[in-house]
């Protein structure tokens, strides 16, 4: 059963892999969020959606739980390509066969206010954020969950995303903010060695 709150999109039939979401919802940890849980296949974009056969029901629920003991190593370190820049931040669990992860930062200056942010075991998404980035049934900021039942990625509207206006530039402190509530969710703590940069735009 769904939880209170929870709304499945009108595209959503049970006996599909996206009404899998109904069974699946809670052991994927979702929380902090006005749900509406859909099947969406992500086609383009720069983020992974590579899976893993690690990465089963269970597994899932115990890397997004404190069972994990999932924390940050060192600082985020930023590398630019011409219109983009990517910040990514190791990740660390207790988790045999899942230890080593990372949380992935990616901004396109052209639209620096929707930035984009994942969470990767050995190379498999397990979570995806887009930050005003709309497509049905979604008008703005959302996240995508692994569906380890099915071939496509479940997406919910969250409620715990600071907000940030569309706007050429973004104030100081903006991506931090959002990843701390990403990292959050995801049960992953900043590290005693954690260094926080702003990410440099490259002319």
């Amino acid at each position: 059963m769904l939880s209170p709150g929870t709304t499945l999109a009108p595209e959503v039939r049970k006996g599909s892999a996206a009404g899998t979401a109904e069974r699946t919802g809670e052991s994927l940890g979702v929380h902090g969020a006005a749900r509406v849980v859909c099947a969406h296949i992500v086609k383009g974009g720069a983020l992974s959606r590579q899976s893993s056969p690690l990465l089963t029901q269970q597994s899932v629920g115990l890397l997004l739980s404190k069972t994990s003991k999932a924390t940050t190593v060192g600082a985020i370190a930023w590398k630019s390509q011409r219109s983009v820049t990517v910040g990514l931040l190791q990740v660390r669990t207790v988790l045999p066969e899942l230890e080593q992860g990372i949380i992935r930062i990616h901004i396109r200056w052209p639209a620096p206010s929707q930035p984009r942010y994942q969470y990767l075991i050995g190379g498999a998404s397990v979570r995806r954020l887009c930050v005003n980035d709309p497509h049905p049934p979604y008008d703005g900021t959302h996240k995508h969950m692994i569906n380890p039942l099915g071939s496509e990625e479940d997406a919910y509207q969250p409620t715990d995303i600071p907000a940030v206006p569309l706007a050429p530039r973004v104030a100081p402190g903006t991506y931090r903010a959002i990843l701390e509530a990403f990292a959050g969710e995801c049960e992953v703590s900043l590290g005693e060695d954690f260094v926080w940069t702003e990410p440099g735009r490259r002319a």
